[in-house]
C-alpha cells in the first residue's frame, strides 16, 4: 500500500507540475505564496466550508499574498495519499481524519475509540491536560508534517447508527450484522459488543447495505441524506459513539520557510475555521435530520450509551497497556463523567 501509494504521488507531481508544492519557492522570491490544500469531503459540506473558510481567511488576513487554492473530495487521492504526498512535499496542506494519523502517533486512535469520550471538548480537555498535544505535535514533526489547527477544534458531525431494524439498546445489538472500518480498535470494540463486525470499504458501504450482507453501520448525520443511507437503513439511532477529529497538516519545508507572521495568519484561520465547522455542523444537523425524515419516513431513536461504555471499559484498560491510550486517561475520563 505504501509503494503503491508513494507511485501515485509522484504521478500527481508529474501532471499537476509546478501547482503543487511550489510556494516555498514563490515565497523565497518575495512574490505572492500558492498553497494547495486537498481535502477528503466535498465543498458543500461543513467540512468543505471550513476549508474555504480557512483560505478565504488566508487571503484577507495576508492581503493577497498568501492564495489557497482548495481541491475538495479527494481530488488530489485518498487521505493516506494525501499524507504522504505532504510528507514528501508534492502537496502543501491537507485537511484528512486525524485517524490516519494514527501510523504516525498511536494516540491520534484515541479519539476513535468508540464510547469513551462523551463530547470533543473532553477529547481535547485530556490532550491539553495531559501535556499530549505537545507529544502528538513532536511525533508529527518528525514525520514530515506540521499541525496548522493547533486548537484541535475541527470535527465532524454528530455520528448515529443506520440500520435495517430498529435498535434501542444495547441488547439489539447482539448477533447484529455491522459494517466496520479497518481498524483493529474499531472492530475488537463492536465485537465485545455482541455484533458481529465486518470490514466493509467505505465505498462499498451502501451497496452493502442495501444487498443486506450487513444491517447496520455507523455513520455521521450528514451522510444520511448525501450518501443516501436512508434510502435503505429506514431506522437511525443516536448513539454519538465518538467525535470524528479532522487535522491540517502542512509539509514541514514549507511550514518552516515560512515567517513567523505567515505562519500565525495560517494558524488562527485556521483554528477559526474549526469554529466556523462546529457551527455548520450543527446546521447540517437539524437539516438533514428533517430531510430524511419528510421525504424517507426515517424513524430515529435516543439510546443509552452508558451500558456500551460500560462493557468496553476493561478494553479501554487493555488499550492504556498497548499505548492506543496514554495511561491514567481511562480514569480521568471516567471520573469526569460519574
Amino acid at each position: 500500500m505504501l509503494k503503491r501509494g508513494i507511485v501515485f504521488v509522484l504521478v500527481i507531481g508529474i501532471f499537476l507540475g509546478f501547482a503543487i508544492g511550489k510556494g516555498t519557492d514563490e515565497k523565497a522570491d518575495g512574490k505572492k505564496l500558492t498553497l494547495n490544500l486537498g481535502t477528503q469531503i466535498s465543498e458543500t459540506s461543513p467540512e468543505g466550508i471550513a476549508a474555504q473558510f480557512f483560505a478565504d481567511e488566508v487571503y484577507k488576513k495576508s492581503g493577497g499574498m498568501i492564495e489557497v487554492v482548495v481541491f475538495p473530495s479527494e481530488q488530489l487521492g485518498a487521505a493516506a495519499v494525501m499524507l504522504e504526498s505532504v510528507m514528501l512535499g508534492n502537496l502543501d496542506l491537507a485537511l484528512v481524519a486525524g485517524q490516519f494519523m494514527g501510523s504516525y502517533e498511536p494516540t491520534m486512535s484515541m479519539v476513535n475509540v468508540p464510547y469513551l469520550f462523551n463530547s470533543p471538548q473532553a477529547y481535547r480537555d485530556v490532550l491539553k491536560n495531559t501535556g499530549l498535544i505537545e507529544k502528538q505535535h513532536v511525533a508529527f514533526h518528525k514525520a514530515g508534517f506540521s499541525i496548522v489547527n493547533t486548537e484541535r477544534n475541527f470535527f465532524r458531525g454528530n455520528r448515529l447508527i443506520a440500520s435495517k431494524k430498529p435498535i434501542r439498546s444495547a441488547d439489539d445489538l447482539k448477533g447484529l450484522r455491522f459494517r466496520a472500518f479497518e481498524n483493529d480498535v474499531y472492530v475488537n470494540s463492536y465485537a465485545r459488543l455482541g455484533t458481529t463486525p465486518m470490514v466493509i470499504p467505505w465505498g462499498e458501504t451502501f451497496a452493502a447495505l442495501q444487498q443486506k450482507i450487513v444491517e447496520a453501520s455507523c455513520c455521521s448525520i450528514d451522510q444520511l441524506y448525501g450518501i443516501g443511507f436512508a434510502q435503505v437503513c429506514p431506522y437511525m439511532t443516536w448513539t454519538k459513539e465518538y467525535y470524528a477529529e479532522v487535522v491540517l497538516v502542512a509539509n514541514n519545508g514549507l511550514w518552516d520557510r515560512l515567517s513567523s507572521d505567515q505562519q500565525a495568519i495560517l494558524r488562527d484561520a485556521a483554528n477559526a475555521a474549526g469554529d466556523v465547522m462546529a457551527v455548520e455542523v450543527e446546521k447540517a444537523t437539524a437539516t438533514d435530520v428533517d430531510r430524511v425524515i419528510r421525504e424517507y419516513g426515517a424513524t430515529f431513536f435516543e439510546m443509552d450509551t452508558t451500558p456500551l461504555r460500560n462493557i468496553l471499559i476493561p478494553y479501554y484498560y487493555e488499550l492504556e497497556k498497548k499505548g492506543v491510550i496514554p495511561v491514567g486517561v481511562v480514569d480521568s475520563v471516567l471520573s469526569a463523567t460519574k
